[in-house]
């Protein structure tokens, strides 16, 4: 029997060689190796980067994990810079051996949170997204960084805008004219997650009048 000729020998051709597409670039190192890659990496970054958020003591920063109301109102005063004091009143269930006890009381006296009901503030539950937004609304008016009355017809864009509180259209519509909020859709009655608190910290600052 006949064997079989030899293979042909094929050349191996280098990435854009012959007309060939280039290789696409690899991801930049990121602060946090959890999150590189990730659509919100460059805004979890920028905010790192300002010291408004900050990782684990293994050094992740676990983007899906839930964000409580607690740690986004530390985010908060991070990002207003607010002066911290100690020793001031607090809402009932928030513990003095909280990390962020001084902080929930600081925005507790300007005014910049109200609470569920004037005493009790639930610091450990999840948000939705609607509630981040507006806490983070009520605090920006507070502090004369944010004007109200907006068209909340603006919320028509979105797919799923008849998912929006009445209490939440407001601070939805005016973070919609100020290019904060982007997209064509809100998921406001969703659990907010750390890498999308982030991102939406992060196109604050970028929207937000210098100060």
């Amino acid at each position: 029997t006949r064997s079989a000729p030899p293979a042909a020998h094929k050349k191996k051709t280098t990435a854009g060689a012959r007309g060939g597409a280039p290789p696409p670039p690899a991801p930049a190192p990121s602060v946090f190796p959890d999150v590189a890659g990730l659509p919100q990496q460059e805004s979890i970054e920028f905010a790192a980067g300002r010291g408004i958020i900050k990782g684990f003591d293994d050094g992740l920063f676990r983007p899906h994990a839930n964000i409580r109301r607690g740690d986004f109102v530390l985010m908060l005063t991070r990002m207003f810079d607010l002066p911290i004091e100690q020793g001031l009143p607090n809402f009932a269930d928030v513990g003095a051996d909280m990390y962020y006890y001084d902080e929930i009381a600081t925005a507790r006296a300007g005014g910049l949170i109200l609470g569920l009901d004037g005493v009790h503030f639930a610091p450990e539950s999840n948000i939705t997204n609607q509630d981040l937004i507006v806490m983070a609304y009520r605090a920006m008016v507070q502090r004369g960084e944010a004007g109200q009355g907006a068209d909340e017809s603006v919320l028509a864009r979105y797919a799923d805008a008849y998912a929006i509180a009445d209490y939440a259209r407001p601070a939805m519509a005016y973070f919609t004219e100020t290019g904060v909020l982007t997209g064509d859709s809100l998921a406001p009655e969703t659990i907010a997650d750390r890498a999308n608190a982030a991102a939406f910290i992060a196109n604050v600052l970028r929207t937000r009048p210098a100060h």
